[in-house]
């Protein structure tokens, strides 16, 4: 099983289920990281999620070997509270 994270631009990124489980179990780090003022990279194997701005605006960078992906930081927190939604209802 393979995640696909992708923007509107077309661009994606393709997460292994086990790297994707891992984006989920730092759930606090992440929900840390998108609301720090000075936030520090996080790194899940090859995985890195990092704030940076653009035009000074906050953005998530998601990075995977030679390609990123950037999101704003409220889609960040709802994909990980999809997750917990999407879970409650397989339970």
């Amino acid at each position: 099983v393979e995640i696909a994270i992708g923007d509107t631009r077309g661009n994606r990124i393709v997460l292994l289920h086990a790297t994707w489980m891992a984006f989920i179990e730092k759930r606090s780090d992440i929900q840390q990281l998108v609301r720090s003022s000075t936030p520090s990279p996080l790194m899940i194997q090859d995985f890195v999620i990092e704030l940076v701005k653009i035009r000074d605006v906050d953005n998530v960078k998601l990075s995977l070997c030679d390609k990123c992906v950037y999101m704003k930081p409220s889609t960040i927190l709802f994909m990980l509270e999809l997750d917990t939604m999407c879970r409650a209802h397989i339970f």
